[in-house]
């Protein structure tokens, strides 16, 4: 292996914070609270760039485009991220909490999600008209074969570089995977929208976003992956990633039944406004808690000897969502009106009642996306699945009477309701947990 090869090693396998012998448990504190503020700083400008970047483009598309547009390849989308969660076993995950070196790993994470995109690409390709009818999209149906070749896209990318991002806490990467992302899949949807006028552009966004991502994840690790696939590091990978994959399906469900609810009972145009509001709503709260459960999951992990701090941390990430949540929800309530006609535009006004009550579950999935995080990091994610399923149970029984009683208003308060169902579980797991991780 060359110098550059070892450091890069080096890099990868060193944990965040280090004690040297003899300097004590308060040098250890010190190394953990620098390496957590400076994960935090970059986690904050990583999805401050992803969610901000999101909104803009949401403005843009949503001002050259109609609702429709948006529900065609909205409805492609959905079914193109529900393959990939299924087929998807969380290798990437599993490394995180790996201590050994994960190098040898490398092959194996590249052939298996290779395997998956291709999967996921023949799937959307072959059933795309049926999976058309599910959404009342048939005329548009060929929106499934042109998107199916991002999943081979995605699976292309240096292996296991997010899974490396989240083991070193070097999460200036990812603000730099993200801009180029979203300054790629700008320039690209506004000159595919120029050029055809519908759908079609959005697409442009999506391929010029990943290639852009894919393309510099090699700037960032040049690792030069080879069709090799060893049975024995994937069972160890698939021992804790398998539980992942279980909870992302229950999440997915949990997420997304309200989107399969709207756009079959109500069509392509009340799905795009649907989806609209629900990208506005959630944004703040929840985007603020994504960035703090990146940085918590890892960082609770090595926390394994300090159930007071981890309490602290707890209590400190739940109350900034909450006041943020509150803040946001109260502005929507006020000025929500006013806010769709200066960003989308006055044809965007049917987004504007689901998107009073999608605020509030944006705060709520906060509080489930922290939960979560700490779970995880306490080595328990079988306990975060408990929580995802009892918010996916509560979606499916809610959502269809709701939608069909109420439109998209309906579909809207299912969600809610099925974000705050978890809570007192999620409380009492952790509690459960924390008690064992103090024996």
């Amino acid at each position: 292996m060359s110098a550059a090869g070892q450091a890069q090693r080096r890099r990868e396998t060193a944990p965040p914070y280090r004690v040297a012998a003899g300097e004590g448990v308060d040098a250890g504190a010190s190394a953990l609270r620098h390496a957590l503020v400076r994960s935090l700083s970059w986690v904050s400008v990583a999805r401050a760039i992803s969610g901000l970047g999101a909104i803009v483009r949401y403005v843009v598309f949503a001002r050259l485009l109609t609702p429709f547009d948006f529900g065609v390849v909205g409805a492609a989308s959905f079914f193109e991220v529900l393959f990939q969660t299924v087929a998807n076993p969380n290798f990437e995950r599993a490394l995180v909490a790996e201590t050994d070196a994960i190098e040898p790993y490398l092959d194996t994470v590249w052939v298996t999600m290779l395997a998956q995109g291709a999967i996921v690409a023949l799937a959307l390709a072959v059933l795309a008209r049926p999976l058309a009818a599910v959404f009342r999209i048939e005329g548009s149906h060929r929106v499934f074969v042109l998107v199916a070749p991002i999943a081979l896209l995605i699976a292309l990318k240096s292996p296991a570089s997010t899974g490396r991002i989240y083991r070193g806490l070097d999460f200036r990467i990812s603000a730099v995977l993200n801009l180029a992302e979203v300054l790629a899949s700008l320039a690209g949807g506004v000159a595919g929208i120029l050029v055809w006028r519908d759908w079609r552009g959005l697409v442009i966004a999506m391929y010029c976003g990943h290639l852009a991502r894919t393309g510099l994840s090699y700037g960032f690790y040049p690792y030069r992956p080879r069709l090799r696939f060893d049975p024995a590091r994937a069972r160890r990978m698939f021992a804790y990633g398998r539980w992942v994959t279980v909870r992302s399906i229950t999440e997915f469900v949990a997420r997304n039944l309200d989107n399969l609810a709207v756009g079959h009972l109500l069509g392509p145009r009340a799905l795009g406004e649907y989806q609209m509001a629900f990208r506005i709503g959630e944004f703040p709260p929840a985007e603020l808690a994504n960035g703090l459960g990146m940085v918590s999951f890892p960082v609770v992990a090595r926390l394994r000897t300090k159930p007071r701090t981890r309490d602290r941390l707890f209590g400190l990430m739940s109350g900034v969502v909450a006041l943020f949540g509150i803040a946001y929800a109260t502005s929507i309530f006020r000025y929500g009106p006013a806010l769709i006609a200066a960003t989308v535009g006055a044809q965007w006004i049917g987004a504007l009642a689901p998107l009073r009550l999608l605020c509030i579950y944006g705060m709520f999935a906060g509080f489930a996306g922290i939960g979560t995080s700490f779970l995880d990091g306490l080595g328990v994610p079988a306990f975060s699945l408990r929580l995802t399923l009892i918010s996916a149970a509560t979606l499916a029984v809610l959502v269809y009477p709701l939608t069909a009683a109420a439109g998209a208003s309906g579909a809207a308060l299912a969600i809610v309701i099925s974000a705050v169902a978890p809570m007192p579980w999620m409380l009492k797991l952790y509690v459960r947990a924390n008690e064992g991780r103090k024996g």
